[in-house]
């Protein structure tokens, strides 16, 4: 397929030019739990304590950045003046130049920083993170979002192993409910295109792994998005002839910023106190102590009021819970008839949870965007006394975005269950499942620990 030359544009450049560097020793998930605002106004990758490395990443994306092309059709195609390789060896030989040497037995690995694919994270994440940011500013002009108020979640680059995304997709709308979102379910749990919704709806933040509205939405994803025009956006159903376009929504990096320093920015640092503590420059994700011993030990002494998953906070697995005496059973009719009807519990913390007939809509659809079974739903409503149980008494609470997470592990330990119940923002039950499965449920075991049972 052609493409023309695209010359760098300013929009991109905006987003390197607001940022300050940030040394971490924060880890990937940890430095994800951090708020979408702070992750966009600081560059940092994963465990860099040094600053003039970072520097030096910095000054060599930030000349690449806003390069790129437009294919045939008019679609930005992200791509940089200063490319992979140059980057890959200008920064291998300015790490040789310092005497870098990796962590014994992590040679080659992505905690290498002179390995290719380390160097490619780096590189890739940043220059499509501007890019993506750039071309996203362009897009809130109001002419621009009249004449296409939407946008299409698709494949730009192969990979040998795709991720689901098109599961992905189906998760987010049933996170937001279908009430919240104009993104319709695919039937195509790997679909690489075909998932279409207007420009600025939340589902965009919501299938991101960074919580921001434009690409990348994770790392080496290789998914991009395209524009949709207002004429195939009435064809889809996702806007009516004579409406409006959606409103712009521009986010600034310049607000309340300095230029770019070794420095923390003020307003960064005050953002980062919550969640760590800065040691001599170097920002560490916990409020556990400065000295180095402190430090080394955070990843495994952390507590209620830390971010992380059950590893990384030293919590056992799900099966190894102890688990409660089960309930009976509910019957599946009088259950159904109590959510229609709506009805509260108080939770482990003496707030008012609310089950409601929406969580009921909320399973007419699988994870696939097919309608879930009778038999799933009758064993769903068959659990709802354990899962008002689950809210009232759980193991754990944890909070991630809007939606807190209980978790009850109940049965015995042959025949043990883990009940996780999910509970938004306004203390409405979004939903609620019990799995037999240990894994499916530590998945669920991440985000800012609340609650740990005594």
């Amino acid at each position: 397929m052609p493409t023309f030359s695209f010359k760098p544009f300013a929009e991109a450049l905006q987003r390197l030019q607001g940022q300050s560097l940030l040394p971490t020793s924060g880890g990937t998930y940890d430095l994800s739990q951090l708020p979408a605002d702070v992750r966009e106004r600081a560059f940092f990758s994963a465990r860099v304590v040094n600053a003039d490395i970072l520097q030096q990443a910095y000054d060599l994306i930030s000349r690449g950045v806003g390069g790129g092309s437009r294919d045939d059709a008019g679609n930005y195609v992200p791509g940089s003046s200063v490319n992979l390789a140059t980057f890959r060896l200008e920064m291998k030989d300015y790490l040789k130049s310092i005497s870098y040497q990796p962590e014994a037995g992590e040679e080659g690995t992505l905690k290498d920083l002179t390995s290719d694919k380390r160097l490619q994270v780096i590189y890739k994440t940043n220059v499509e993170m501007a890019q993506g940011y750039g071309a996203y500013i362009q897009q809130q002009n109001p002419d621009s979002l009249d004449a296409y108020p939407a946008q299409e979640l698709y494949r730009l680059e192969d990979r040998k192993e795709r991720r689901p995304w098109g599961q992905r997709w189906n998760d987010a709308i049933r996170e937001l409910g279908m009430d919240n979102t104009s993104a319709m379910p695919v039937a195509d749990s790997y679909a690489d295109e075909g998932m279409f919704a207007l420009v600025n709806d939340p589902i965009w933040i919501t299938i991101s792994r960074f919580g921001l509205p434009y690409p990348p939405f994770d790392f080496g994803s290789g998914m991009w998005v395209r524009d949709i025009s207002r004429l195939e956006a009435q064809e889809m159903g996702l806007l009516a002839p004579g409406d409006p376009a959606p409103d712009p929504d521009i986010k600034g990096f310049n607000d309340g910023m300095q230029a770019l320093v070794i420095d923390l920015a003020p307003v960064l640092q005050d953002a980062l106190s919550a969640f760590g503590r800065i040691v001599d420059g170097v920002f560490h994700i916990s409020n556990r102590g400065t000295s180095e011993g402190a430090i080394k030990g955070w990843e495994t002494r952390r507590g209620i009021g830390e971010i992380g998953d059950h590893k990384s906070l030293g919590l056992p697995l799900a099966i190894h819970l102890v688990p409660d005496a089960p309930l009976p059973k509910s019957d599946p009719q009088k259950a159904r008839q109590r959510l229609e009807e709506g009805f509260k519990a108080k939770d482990v913390f003496g707030n008012d949870v609310s089950f409601h007939r929406g969580i009921l809509d909320h399973w007419h659809l699988d994870s696939s965007g097919r309608p879930k079974t009778d038999a799933d739903i009758s064993g769903r409503l068959a659990s709802l006394d354990q899962g008002v149980q689950s809210i009232k008494t759980p193991h754990e609470v944890w909070e991630r975005n809007t939606t807190r997470t209980y978790i009850q592990a109940y049965g015995d330990n042959e025949k043990k269950r883990i009940l996780s119940g999910f509970v938004a923002k306004d203390g409405k039950v979004e939903s609620y499942f019990s799995t037999i499965k240990g894994k499916k449920a530590d998945k669920m075991r991440k985000g800012k620990l609340l609650y740990v049972r005594p």
